[in-house]
């Protein structure tokens, strides 16, 4: 009887073992912090560029804390490429709407009403596997056939934090 109960006591050590390690082998690694920047802006509505990457590649632009002290024609543009080539994804803020989108094409991937954000909202580009997914507060969206980011954003009439994990 004794042999039975050392055996299942064995049997449930060693499930409870393989719970634990298997998760852990199988753990994606966690981004890395590539660079963070402190977006400046005047009211001369001087264009600013940042670079984050040295060629073309995949991961996650994240913006928070940002303020426009112009209040209109406030942009982030962000080089990318495409199935189809080089085009880039702008985050748009004027009086009523933060808006994501394709400024070529003017396709919208994302817009929230202002009133539903705060200075803290966060705001984010991730790349991953050919698709783009666009955060601005609560709300997402994916887009499918882009495949990195060039390595570089323009920040015009806006001001905030910026960080880029690989």
């Amino acid at each position: 009887m004794k042999k039975k109960v050392v055996t299942r006591y064995c049997l449930f050590v060693a499930a409870l073992l393989l719970l634990i390690i298997i998760p852990i082998t199988n753990a994606t690694p966690a981004a890395q912090l590539v660079s963070q920047f402190n977006l400046t802006s005047d009211r001369t509505a001087t264009p600013v560029t940042y670079t984050f990457f040295t060629e073309p590649a995949s991961g996650t632009l994240k913006f928070h804390e940002l303020f426009s002290p112009n209040g209109v024609e406030a942009h982030i543009t962000i080089p990318v490429n495409s199935k189809e080539g080089p085009t880039e994804v702008q985050l748009k803020f004027d009086r009523q709407f933060v808006t994501a989108n394709f400024p070529q094409s003017e396709t919208i991937i994302l817009q929230i009403d202002r009133k539903t954000l705060d200075c803290c909202s966060l705001y984010s580009f991730a790349i991953k596997d050919g698709q783009l997914t666009v955060a601005i507060g609560n709300k997402t969206n994916t887009v499918d056939n882009i495949s990195a980011f060039t390595g570089s954003f323009v920040s015009q009439s806006v001001s905030g934090k910026a960080a880029v994990y690989k």
